[in-house]
């Protein structure tokens, strides 16, 4: 999202949808201790807070997407429905304990991912690089998160399917966008924005860290998603 906002430097509908997002977000661990994912100390104790949080919370998140689909000028309404239905998805498996399972933490990484769709739609950003850009992100995302269940794979089982996987999904993304960046049909600073955390998850392949190392891997997930922002802001 913020690199939506630096590409395409949208105006008020964009600020209320990425207010609704964050409200949203905000929202996520009072609901989780309210329907007890959390165990019955925390509702006991921050249940009553917590009640008060989604009374507030949830309501101004409404009405700011609705305030965002109003105003000018106008964002395609298709673009809200991919953060919102993942979000559902990501709300409903978390509900029913599957937080941090695979598919748990894919539709909530990507749910946050296609939230800045939205935001680069509604800026100076057309549509093809912006959903492009979009894909992409996705794409290192996913890449990341199978890279790090990798790590514990192979510490554990010795398996290294996570890992050849989060390479395959990195290469899925990369490949292509540089293949449209050589017809010049993307800009090459978008196509190269996922080379970071491919380079990463290939490296992890070969190189696996320790399960003892993922803060450091962690670290370097984040660092590549900032190379990642440099490129496309170059």
């Amino acid at each position: 999202m913020a690199a939506a906002w630096l590409l395409a430097r949208p105006g008020e509908n964009a600020a209320l949808w990425t207010l609704a997002c964050g409200l949203a977000f905000w929202a996520h661990e009072p609901l989780l201790i309210l329907l007890g994912r959390r165990g019955k100390r925390e509702l006991a104790q921050r249940g009553p807070g917590a009640l008060r949080l989604v009374c507030l919370l949830l309501p101004a998140a409404m009405v700011a997407v609705v305030a965002a689909v109003l105003l000018p000028p106008a964002i395609p309404s298709a673009a809200f429905l991919p953060a919102m239905a993942l979000g559902a998805m990501a709300s409903l498996l978390a509900a029913a304990g599957g937080e941090r399972s695979l598919a748990g933490e894919l539709t909530a990484g990507l749910a946050l991912v296609w939230a800045s769709l939205p935001v680069a739609l509604a800026g100076a950003l057309p549509p093809a690089p912006a959903l492009a850009l979009t894909l992409l992100w996705s794409c290192a995302m996913a890449a990341g998160m199978l890279g790090v269940r990798g790590i514990v794979a192979r510490a554990k089982y010795g398996s290294r399917a996570p890992g050849l996987a989060a390479a395959q999904v990195a290469l899925a993304g990369l490949v292509p966008a540089l293949a449209f960046a050589a017809a010049r049909l993307l800009p090459l600073r978008f196509a190269l924005a996922p080379a970071p955390v491919a380079a990463i998850s290939v490296a992890w392949v070969w190189r696996p860290p320790g399960a003892r190392s993922l803060r450091r891997a962690g670290v370097l997930l984040v660092a590549a998603n900032l190379a990642a922002l440099v490129l496309l802001l170059a």
